[in-house]
């Protein structure tokens, strides 16, 4: 069974951003989100159990920025932390989209 921890509306991931912080071609950044939501759901489908994470934006400095990650909950979750503090034991795919200086980046 798929686990989903998403916004109930994707124009809920970015209901929390002023005017003057998006980008000047906001279609950048919906692509951005459209790609990852559609590749966090190819990749559940590898998963026994998966579960699909995609958090609406958090505001660090003049960054904005959406964290997202698939999970096999079947995989043995283990002490396994990134430079973030994230465990990553049953991690598939993750990354995050970041909008800084109006400017859209995708990490993985």
């Amino acid at each position: 069974m798929l686990k989903v921890n998403v916004p109930q509306s994707v124009f809920d991931l970015t209901a929390n951003i002023p005017k003057d912080e998006w980008p000047d071609d906001s279609a950048e950044l919906w692509q951005a989100i459209a790609c990852e939501l559609l590749t966090c759901v190819k990749e559940a489908s590898y998963a026994k159990e998966p579960q699909i994470n995609f958090s609406v934006s958090s505001k660090s400095g003049n960054q904005r920025i959406w964290n997202f990650s698939v999970n096999d909950l079947s995989q043995q979750k283990e002490e396994r932390y990134n430079f973030h503090g994230q465990n990553v034991s049953q991690w598939l795919y993750a990354g995050c989209i970041l909008l800084e200086d109006k400017k859209v980046s995708r990490h993985h």
